[in-house]
């Protein structure tokens, strides 16, 4: 049995069986279905909870149901026009179940809303569906996808570390971006902040800016400690995405980065080029230290060569002996 490529990067990066709760990366979940299937995106502020509804078998801490009511100060899409003062109803399980989306009185909010009734709402996912700030700033204008782009890029101008990357999170699952809202990300991958920057450089990488490659290459260099492991998986992910053979120099450089997840990206970005120019890039990956890797640059080499069938012989020996790992 052959592997599927696009299976073996999914199995390796994500690292996890799909079973249980699991919840998606950060900046993974694609903002326009979710804007689509909602009645209610409003810049909210909760101004307070009320339990509805106590756990019965006393397993979970807390109450199982809460109302909160809400104030909407900007909207974003709406059903109803001026609608100022609104009702969320939602569940909340405590510790039995932490990806619930959850409300806190006091706080600022992106939400997108389920309407259930007059005025009443309830969340239409389990994930990205509440976002909270310090503050949102108020757009001008009417309503749209747009507008709530423009409030996110907003807020990449403001000092708030935690909300700028809250923003860039959700920036990132935008499909594509104004170049206003490219020009406002820009700076932050300068940023001596290395989450910070890391993030901004996956908007870039996403965005294919001109020198993004380059960029996440030296800020790998200069940031070999602790780093930022959800917005690298970001970076790879959106290195899947390049199809410029301009990049391939690029490409190079990244195919020896230390973290494994780049390395992955970097073999998908040129899997998806099938050039051949990409396989003196993929051959010293045949000895990677990662066993997976080495799998990889063969499912890789085959697909680019056209040789998938039989995994022939397109660099020596060394090429046939990792070939046996993928039947």
């Amino acid at each position: 049995m052959k592997l599927s490529p696009s299976l073996l990067f999914f199995f390796l990066i994500v690292g996890g069986p799909l079973l249980g709760d699991i919840s998606p990366v950060p900046g993974t979940v694609p903002v326009a279905p979710l804007f689509e299937k909602s009645d209610l995106v409003c810049n909210c502020f909760v101004k307070s909870l009320t339990p509805i509804r106590e756990h019965i078998d006393g397993k979970c801490p807390g109450p199982s149901q809460l109302r909160a009511d809400v104030e909407v100060r900007d909207t974003y899409k709406a059903q109803r026009v001026n609608e100022r003062s609104i009702v969320v109803e939602f569940g909340r399980d405590g510790w039995c179940n932490s990806s619930q989306p959850s409300l806190r009185q006091g706080e600022t909010d992106l939400l997108f809303l389920k309407g259930t009734g007059q005025g009443t709402y309830e969340f239409p996912d389990r994930f990205e569906v509440v976002t909270p700030f310090s503050s949102l700033p108020q757009e001008p204008g009417g309503m749209g996808l747009r507008k709530l782009e423009s409030a996110l890029a907003a807020v990449l101008l403001r000092p708030n570390r935690d909300d700028q990357i809250r923003a860039m999170i959700l920036l990132h699952g935008f499909d594509a971006l104004s170049q206003e809202s490219i020009s406002s990300t820009a700076p932050l991958a300068a940023s001596k902040d290395p989450e910070i920057a890391c993030w901004a450089l996956a908007i870039l990488v996403k965005a294919k800016t001109p020198g993004s490659l380059e960029k996440v290459n030296s800020f790998l260099e200069e940031n070999q400690g602790d780093r930022p492991t959800l917005a690298i998986f970001a970076v790879a992910r959106d290195l899947a995405g390049v199809r410029d053979p301009r990049a391939l120099p690029a490409l190079k450089a990244l195919s020896s980065s230390k973290d494994v997840n780049i390395r992955f990206g970097v073999m998908d970005a040129l899997r998806g080029m099938k050039s051949p120019q990409g396989a003196p890039i993929l051959i010293p990956l045949l000895d990677d230290p990662n066993p997976n890797v080495q799998w990889a640059a063969v499912a890789v080499l085959a697909d680019i060569s056209g040789k998938q069938g039989d995994y022939a012989n397109p660099g020596g020996g060394c090429f046939l002996q990792k070939s046996k790992f993928l039947h």
